[in-house]
């Protein structure tokens, strides 16, 4: 952008009016020209300060702060509709991955398959991905369903919250500590 374009578009961002687009590319522009940063600054200023010519009570106004806060309030614009649109897409991406999944499982049990082993290659590749190897994509249901249940055995936490692991004492029978 050039500082003729960055001029014209003093008013709209004044006003509002700048699309996402336009408005990153003005803000960059702005921050790297002092003549249209100076230049906002004046219109600015201007139109702030006849906003507040209506107003009963004439407070004096920091319009340099308001600017440099407008200029935050519309980056923080920007940051948060990257994000959303970020989000959007992800959002997206999983409910089209869960559709697929329903297809094949859909599909799976119309021809009378388990739908186990695809749960479990899911499962494997997600959360132990090294337990499948090149060589280990050809296995059985059973050798599958072998590793799959391994790997569930050590991720499984202890069923009761007050079950201790048993400990060793060496030279008691009767499981108490020694005492000394």
């Amino acid at each position: 952008m050039n500082c003729m374009e960055a001029r014209r578009m003093v008013t709209p961002y004044i006003k509002g009016e700048l699309s996402e687009k336009e408005l990153e590319q003005f803000l960059k522009h702005i921050e790297q020209c002092s003549d249209c940063m100076d230049e906002l600054d004046i219109y600015f200023t201007v139109y702030q300060a006849m906003d507040r010519l209506d107003a009963e009570d004439h407070p004096d106004y920091d319009f340099k702060k308001m600017l440099r806060e407008s200029i935050h309030a519309s980056k923080r614009r920007i940051v948060l509709s990257r994000t959303f649109r970020l989000m959007r897409t992800v959002l997206f991406l999983l409910t089209d991955l869960l559709l697929l999944l329903c297809i094949i499982t859909g599909i799976r049990i119309s021809r009378g398959q388990s739908v186990e082993p695809v749960f479990q290659r899911i499962w494997l590749n997600f959360y132990h991905p090294a337990a499948l190897t090149e060589q280990e994509s050809e296995l059985s249901t059973e050798e599958l369903s072998e590793i799959f249940s391994e790997i569930v055995r050590e991720r499984t936490p202890m069923r009761n919250a007050g079950q201790i692991p048993e400990q060793r004492n060496e030279g008691r029978e009767d499981g108490r500590q020694k005492d000394g």
